[in-house]
């Protein structure tokens, strides 16, 4: 503005010493005046385009972000076992065994214990996903139902309807009393399932646990674990893993620090 005003003033000077006429001053003053409002406007437009670039450039990449991340925390190689039948799968293999290792959530050191080695090969009846708000919720983030046997097959699957209750519970249940009659009862369903609370061993195990999805068959292999930590007001947290495949309800569900997931896939 400071030259805007100096223009002016010298043609102020050119009118006042006669140099010029009251005409020119006016046709001069108007031609300086757009001029400068021209460079003005400029600025702003340059400015607004510059806002609007911006704006695009978010609005393309934070869509390229998300995929990027989703791709990265969920994509994985599986690793695929093929069968020749998805029918009458064996129980859990289990032997006894020692050790342990340690994980360290929200600055809170977690004693994981081994005591027993441990694979568990089925069918996937129920995922349950449990979101970090606590200790025991960011070290299993997931629970996994799974049934063997006789339960695997899609004819007997079929008469079953499993239920999460969201408290780290499966429940199942059935319209046909007839079917439940014949295959023995309740106690012939409740020993070939399992709730497992899954602890992924590292990021990729991690990775694997949160592909599994219902109706799956996989094996996953790992350590039954007994978990204890000193919690912030002294106080001592435990959590054990069952043993024992034909007990249920409270303790009944498997605690297992997975250490590899496997997909079943006939052949």
């Amino acid at each position: 503005m400071k030259n805007l005003e100096k223009e002016i003033n010298e043609w102020k000077q050119l009118l006042d010493t006669g140099e010029i006429n009251q005409e020119t001053y006016e046709l001069e003053i108007n031609k300086i005046t757009k001029k400068y409002d021209a460079r003005k406007n400029k600025g702003k437009k340059s400015i607004k385009e510059k806002l609007e670039n911006t704006v695009r450039i978010i609005k393309y990449f934070i869509p390229l972000f998300i995929i990027l991340f989703l791709y990265s925390n969920l994509y994985v190689i599986k690793d695929i076992q093929y069968v020749e039948s998805l029918k009458n799968i064996g129980e859990p293999i289990q032997n006894k065994t020692s050790g342990n290792t340690e994980k360290i959530i929200n600055s809170t050191k977690i004693n994981i214990n081994y005591i027993a080695n441990y694979s568990i090969t089925g069918r996937v009846v129920d995922v349950q996903d449990y979101f970090g708000y606590n200790i025991t919720n960011k070290l299993s983030p997931r629970d996994i139902g799974i049934s063997w046997g006789f339960l695997t097959s899609d004819e007997n699957n079929n008469h079953l309807k499993w239920t999460s209750t969201g408290n780290r519970f499966l429940k199942w249940s059935t319209n046909d009393g007839v079917w439940l009659s014949s295959i023995g009862g309740k106690q012939e369903v409740n020993k070939r399932f399992s709730n497992n609370h899954v602890i992924p061993s590292d990021k990729n195990i991690a990775k694997l646990i949160r592909n599994i999805k219902k109706d799956d068959f996989v094996r996953i292999d790992g350590y039954l674990v007994n978990v204890n930590y000193e919690t912030n007001n002294g106080g001592y947290y435990t959590w054990n893993s069952s043993t024992n495949r034909y007990d249920s309800g409270d303790g009944a569900c498997e605690i297992i620090y997975v250490t590899n997931v496997t997909w079943l896939e006939l052949k």
